[in-house]
């Protein structure tokens, strides 16, 4: 195995398994939104509140709804990729053979990083809306509902444009090598005749 490529494996290997330690800390976010959207939407639904707020404790309870069925179906996604990327990491093999395990991880991440920015931006864009209905439904606690969500669904989309741009950047940079590498064994062979 040249230097090069053995180089280029370990890159690929420390970037793989940084993505899935950081996928699996996405998906403990997730999980974490997810049982305080199960919190907060019980609360809004009980009878616990006077009645001249009843269409916003419904509308509080369905955006609740909407935010634990997202957050969950994010978590298990995300801790299947991560799951998925440490198994490629850890198989070398798997990496130098076969380029195909390599590509196929970079479109399911690139992938996943577009459905994090759709769900953190759903997650920031309308839980926004509701400080005051967190404040409500949070009342007498330390745990800031408002706060995790919010900034947890812009530091998903924005997770999300990082692993797009990296994955730019990378393909950028291998495809530029490539073509190098032609150039030089082109005139190479150009300097033998």
């Amino acid at each position: 195995m040249s230097h090069h490529l053995r180089d280029s494996i370990i890159l690929i290997r420390l970037v793989i398994l940084s993505l899935a330690i950081i996928g699996l800390a996405v998906a403990g976010l997730n999980s974490a939104n997810a049982r305080f959207a199960i919190i907060l939407r019980n609360r809004a639904r009980s009878g616990l509140t006077d009645s001249a707020s009843t269409i916003l404790d419904k509308t509080f309870a369905s955006l609740m709804q909407n935010i634990l069925v997202n957050t969950v179906v994010m978590a298990v996604i995300s801790t299947a990729f991560a799951i998925f990327g440490i198994a490629t990491a850890t198989y070398r093999r798997w990496l130098r053979d076969n380029n195909r395990q390599w590509m196929c991880f970079s479109g399911t991440q690139v992938l996943l990083a577009l459905v994090l920015i759709i769900i953190g931006g759903y997650l920031a864009d309308y839980v926004n809306g509701f400080q005051s209905s967190f404040d409500k439904f949070g009342r007498g606690e330390d745990i800031p509902y408002y706060t995790v969500m919010y900034f947890g669904g812009i530091a998903e989309a924005s997770y999300g444009a990082l692993v797009i741009a990296l994955f730019l950047l990378i393909y950028s940079i291998t495809t530029g090598e490539r073509e190098m590498r032609r150039v030089e064994i082109r005139r190479e062979g150009a300097e033998d005749l």
